[in-house]
């Protein structure tokens, strides 16, 4: 029964979208028309178009950093369609268009593409001409832009675009993932050659890549350090209504639910400690009959960024239970050092990046039962000096840091008064 309701939700929600999609589609056409006739109008200047794999209405992370910081000295269009689907049945806070008043602008900017973007070449080919289409209307009145990316499936816009730079940030190995599109090794290898700067969120990936582009330069992620950072005992942050009457301790996960998460050791943990809460917090992307359904695990679905300290604070351990897959060994989790200047006590498992970087203030596992078994010791332990060096590691790297380093290597030194048209 449980499937079969899953399945008419996402045929509900692809249709919706759909038909939002195909309203779209008849706009375009007749905007275009407009667009050739129309008289030509002054241009922007130095506009940095961010073309993300990652939702701005997703998990919060490295990309909508990159755009709120790039946007305190250039106007910034953060373009990150969506398949039709996804808005009903991932990600309900989605909106066409959004304008965010900071600096000197950022449109964030999200259309709707077919379902089966990655599954069908077909469909991927002609989601391609929508969103090539999405982005001439969009930059209609641009003479210049900036092209920076996180994402190797859109390296044929570089040469179908006003384009006077490309940057390709590497935040993960995309190409080595499940739904990867057929010809993802091509696609990236010509964005690395088209690319005049290449930059990497983490080590292994400067590692894999740095052979292959004219250079590439590590760059790692920040944090928003006092945002996370734990408040005096006596002016605590209010305790999030659904986790208030949860038995103690918690045991804290934040970020997406896919392929990626270790399903055994999640499970294991919520027989190892049936009197623990197993608090899992982000969006689902994977089959929910995939996850475990035990008593003291709590799906609580995606939560704000902002709403992401209240919930870590009362965390006695927070988690990185990553499956060991190729396109994990690559990653280096943004959420480490939320979880650190949170003063939560991280466990995780065998990722190059965390062992290299944090393995003074994470307990890392060599296996899932190990991970297990140091969970034990970790909550019978006094964990206040672990605690303290992760606080002070946490406090050392910030957001504003890297993106004045990547300014720097992009030489970004243009100061534009212009803003992106609402």
């Amino acid at each position: 029964m449980q499937k079969i309701t899953q399945i008419f939700r996402f045929l509900f929600a692809a249709l919706s979208g759909i038909f939002f999609l195909c309203v779209r589609i008849l706009w375009l056409i007749c905007a275009n028309l407009i667009l050739k006739i129309a008289p030509k109008r002054k241009k922007d200047e130095s506009l940095l178009v961010l073309f993300s794999q990652v939702a701005w209405c997703g998990v919060w992370q490295r990309p909508q950093e990159e755009a709120m910081g790039f946007a305190q000295k250039r106007p910034v269009l953060y373009v990150s369609p969506l398949q039709a689907h996804e808005p009903i049945l991932r990600y309900p806070a989605w909106k066409y268009k959004e304008y965010i008043k900071t600096g000197k602008g950022l449109l964030v900017f999200s259309p709707l593409i077919f379902p089966g973007h990655y599954k069908f070449k077909w469909i991927y080919r002609l989601n391609c001409l929508l969103i090539l289409a999405e982005l001439h209307a969009a930059l209609a009145n641009v003479k210049q832009i900036d092209f920076f990316t996180n994402t190797p499936f859109v390296e044929y816009l570089g040469d179908r675009l006003p384009v006077s730079k490309v940057i390709y940030d590497i935040i993960d190995d995309f190409i080595a993932f499940s739904w990867a599109p057929a010809g993802a090794d091509e696609m990236e290898k010509r964005l690395l050659k088209r690319a005049d700067v290449v930059l990497t969120g983490t080590w292994a990936l400067y590692e894999q890549k740095k052979d292959m582009c004219k250079e590439a330069t590590f760059v790692p992620c920040g944090v928003d350090f006092e945002k996370f950072q734990k408040p005096a005992a006596d002016s605590p942050l209010p305790e999030p209504e659904d986790i208030r009457a949860l038995p103690r301790p918690i045991i804290g996960y934040t970020g997406t639910l896919s392929e990626r998460i270790d399903a055994g050791i999640l499970s294991g943990l919520a027989k190892r400690f049936p009197k623990a809460s197993l608090v899992l917090i982000g969006p689902v992307h994977r089959h929910l009959d995939d996850l475990p359904a035990l008593p003291n695990i709590h799906y609580l679905g995606l939560k704000k960024h902002s709403q992401l300290p209240a919930y870590l604070h009362h965390c006695k351990i927070a988690l990185l239970p990553f499956k060991l897959t190729k396109a994990v060994l690559a990653i280096n989790p943004v959420k480490t050092l939320e979880y650190l200047a949170a003063g939560c006590v991280v466990v995780s498992t065998a990722i190059p990046d965390v062992i290299r970087f944090f393995s003074n203030e994470v307990t890392i596992a060599s296996s899932p039962d190990d991970f297990i078994e140091k969970m034990a010791q970790l909550l019978e332990s006094d964990n206040e000096e672990r605690i303290r060096k992760g606080v002070e590691r946490a406090r050392n790297a910030t957001w504003k840091n890297m993106v004045e380093t990547m300014e720097r290597i992009m030489g970004n030194t243009i100061d534009s008064n212009e803003q992106p048209k609402r």
